[in-house]
């Protein structure tokens, strides 16, 4: 059995790779915290972006644990440019219905899970992943079924899953509330 914490990052200033947490979110970082401290969590793997590195640094800094970037963490990069929201929404739904759409220069859905996969099927029992709300919707779709866009709509900042996989069966459990 394999236990992996799956975390998305908390509230941000921004989408840019270098958006900062809002003060809010500085005091959710300090939330997670304590929300994770008794899980013995041995390994920190976070997306490179500022907002998922500031999300979990007091919780490294507090448990003696170095934090290890990995690239195959950053949110997905859709292609699609600046648009309205409405059409950027309907544009990204599709996304999750048809895991091959690509926009412009982006990478499908396909593509995006299967770089995060890579990274959960390397990792040992107790770790813990950063990432995005676009990632972590598809993997959330992959291993528990659903609409990944159905979980997108439902995810907070930050939001907290406990992943069990077994040789049989996978599991998942919110943990944030």
């Amino acid at each position: 059995m394999k236990n992996v914490y799956l975390v998305r990052h908390c509230e941000a200033m921004g989408q840019s790779a270098d958006s900062q947490l809002t003060s809010k979110g500085f005091e959710q970082a300090a939330e997670l915290t304590e929300l994770l401290q008794p899980f013995g969590i041995k390994r920190m793997i976070v997306s490179p972006f500022t907002r998922a590195i500031q999300s979990i640094e007091s919780f490294c800094q507090k448990n003696g644990l170095p934090l290890e970037i990995d690239e195959r963490l950053i949110e997905r990069h859709l292609g699609l440019g600046v648009l309205p929201n409405d059409e950027w929404l309907e544009k990204y739904q599709l996304t999750f219905e048809d895991l091959e759409i690509k926009y412009g220069d982006g990478e499908s859905s396909s593509e995006a899970l299967q770089r995060v996969l890579s990274v959960i099927e390397e990792v040992e029992s107790g770790s813990l992943l950063v990432s995005h709300g676009g990632l972590l919707s598809l993997v959330l779709m992959h291993y528990g079924g659903g609409s990944g866009f159905e979980y997108f709509k439902q995810l907070s900042n930050p939001d907290v899953y406990l992943l069990t996989l077994n040789e049989k069966k996978s599991e998942l459990e919110r943990l944030w509330s």
